[in-house]
């Protein structure tokens, strides 16, 4: 991603900024949102119906210049990236096994190589297991926290969320519990994860949960 040399520096220095203001209220913002899962009579084997519908909560502006406004199709676009993310990357590998193709496209090339193999693991659910069944899922409401350039454009989105998915299996009730920040920049006119901040707890009743982590910028 190519950042003009007059703003880069100050883009940087507030990413970590962004991440400690996101830190300190996703601790008290606990507004989840919890979605109903209905049948859905779709034959398509690839790729059924979402049924965990994922809102945008609170948006928040830190500005450096001109005073920086979110426009709707920018919610929205970060919003269908992230509902494409949790269909495909959590929800799907669990009632359908493994990830589709299109997992990839989210992330710039700067993280893509950790998301597709060092932090598959932590990103997805491709590894858990399939589980032949339909899975609970809840989501909390996705915060915002926009990086305003000094030109009054978005240059960074933060996205805040979290994901609970329960589900009955052979080995015991399946636990998930998920926390993600994923942050957007534009690159070449689409808006693409280049960091990211994941942490997920698995376990199955009766035994221990294990928790995994990563980080990529």
């Amino acid at each position: 991603m190519t950042r003009h040399p007059a703003w880069s520096g100050a883009i940087v220095a507030l990413v970590a900024l962004i991440i400690a203001v996101v830190l300190i209220a996703t601790s008290s913002d606990s507004d989840k949102k919890t979605v109903s899962r209905k049948p859905t009579t779709t034959t398509s084997p690839a790729r059924p119906i979402p049924r965990l519908h994922l809102i945008i909560g609170r948006v928040i502006v830190h500005n450096v210049g001109t005073r920086t406004r979110v426009s709707r199709s920018l919610r929205n676009t970060v919003r269908a990236s992230l509902q494409r993310y949790v269909d495909d990357a959590i929800v799907g590998p669990l009632e359908r096994g493994g990830t589709v193709p299109a997992y990839k496209l989210m992330y710039d090339s700067g993280v893509r190589h950790f998301a597709l193999k060092r932090d598959l693991n932590a990103l997805t659910e491709s590894r858990t297991g399939f589980q032949r069944k339909r899975v609970h899922a809840t989501a909390s409401r996705v915060r915002l926290d926009v990086l305003g350039a000094p030109n009054g454009l978005p240059a960074l989105v933060a996205a805040t969320f979290r994901v609970n998915i329960d589900a009955p299996t052979a080995r015991g009730r399946l636990s998930i519990r998920r926390f993600a920040e994923m942050t957007y920049a534009r690159e070449r006119g689409h808006w693409v994860v280049t960091a990211y901040r994941v942490s997920v707890r698995r376990g199955f009743s009766g035994r221990p949960a294990t928790t995994t982590s990563a980080v990529a910028s």
